[in-house]
């Protein structure tokens, strides 16, 4: 029996078993998708409010804000070429009349913003508010016109992101690791700090709150992406058990009800194929001991274009068939096909030039009749 809820909120868990299987970009992906589809029924006309927020839990392997904002303000300054205060002003109807396109990139304000989630974990900075980035994901597209500079684009916004980032540098780094006499961010603070940070982006999706000092942006967070550090060490159990708590306290809230999608991530390669399998099996054994009902999906990345073709796919549709067998009422586990990760990889992370490159991608569901929908 469904819940008469005034607002739902879903928190998205990107998980891999094993690192390298495009975790990071498929979380940035679902994030972009999210902020598309929300734009129309929460955004205003002049695009200030995110519905969406990305963050970065991959304290220990992370990269993300060295490629996606910066690591320090000149850094910033070279990726974010095209800044959002820019953008306004070379074309003021970019945020009254949006539209859809299928290559992103991502824009950030002016404004420099330097504290990262371990900064919160390490309790330098007790107001969450601090470390939150106002994004958008946009796309270019060069004209066939010419200006007097020889160029001319026309821009549309795909839909409004605020991320926090974690830190890149080694030494915030090692606070998560154990060992060799290093400090250690410990286990139950940890869990303390973030489940008062997940409350609070949790009570922004339920209300509505002033996000920060660097605009007048108004966030109401209806899905949160966490991209979730490869593996399962302490940390990363503490979170994914702790987030679980939070919807299962909710379950039967009137006012705000939280769901949870539960993403794992695999390629073709067979150490990842074993990996996937067996944590699906996890999940699912785990997932009956909750009373809410987690959204799992397994989701298959191409690291290189036509990665996964008919074959490879077939095999991992019938596998997971046959994990899912039992049930007989509703899938339990639903298949996502990432597609073009490569040209995320060659336009973002090559190191020709600094500059976040427009990119495109492609997430498709994957039937038990091996057809291909688009996903809704």
């Amino acid at each position: 029996m469904k819940n008469n809820t005034k607002d739902i909120i879903t928190i998205h868990i990107i998980n891999s078993v094993k690192g390298g299987c495009g975790k990071t970009a498929f979380s940035l992906f679902k994030a972009l998708e999210l902020a598309g589809k929300e734009k129309d029924n929460s955004l205003g006309a002049d695009m200030e409010e995110a519905s969406v927020i990305w963050i970065d839990a991959d304290f220990t392997g992370t990269a993300s804000r060295v490629l996606f904002y910066g690591k320090d303000e000149s850094s910033f300054q070279t990726i974010n070429g095209l800044s959002i205060e820019k953008l306004k002003k070379e074309d003021p109807e970019l945020f009254v009349k949006p539209s859809l396109k299928d290559k992103n990139q991502l824009s950030f304000g002016e404004k420099y913003i330097r504290y990262t989630v371990n900064d919160y974990l390490e309790e330098k900075i007790h107001e969450y508010e601090k470390m939150i980035i106002h994004g958008y994901a946009f796309y270019a597209e060069k004209s066939t016109d010419e200006n007097a500079e020889g160029k001319k684009f026309s821009y549309g916004i795909n839909g409004a992101i605020d991320f926090i980032f974690s830190s890149p540098d080694m030494e915030n780094k090692r606070l998560f690791n154990y060992g060799e006499g290093l400090p250690t961010v410990e286990i139950g603070r940890f869990t303390y700090l973030m489940k008062v940070l997940m409350t609070n982006l949790i009570e922004i999706g339920r209300t509505g709150t002033k996000a920060s000092e660097q605009s007048n942006r108004i966030s109401g967070y209806k899905h949160i992406v966490i991209d979730m550090p490869p593996g399962d060490d302490a940390y990363s159990g503490a979170l994914l058990y702790m987030l679980r708590q939070l919807a299962e306290d909710r379950t039967d809230e009137k006012d705000c009800r939280i769901e949870i999608c539960l993403y794992t991530l695999a390629t073709s390669d067979r150490g990842h194929h074993y990996a996937l399998l067996e944590s699906l099996k996890d999940i699912l054994q785990k997932r009956e001991n909750y009373k809410h009902k987690e959204t799992v999906y397994a989701v298959l990345g191409e690291i290189r274009n036509g990665e996964f073709d008919k074959s490879t796919l077939e095999k991992y549709i019938n596998q997971i068939d046959e994990i899912d067998k039992e049930e007989k009422e509703e899938e339990k586990v639903r298949i996502i096909l990432c597609e073009y990760q490569q040209f995320y990889y060659e336009n973002c992370r090559s190191m020709d030039g600094l500059k976040m490159k427009p990119f495109a991608y492609k997430l498709t569901k994957l039937d038990r009749n091996k057809k291909k929908n688009e996903v809704n």
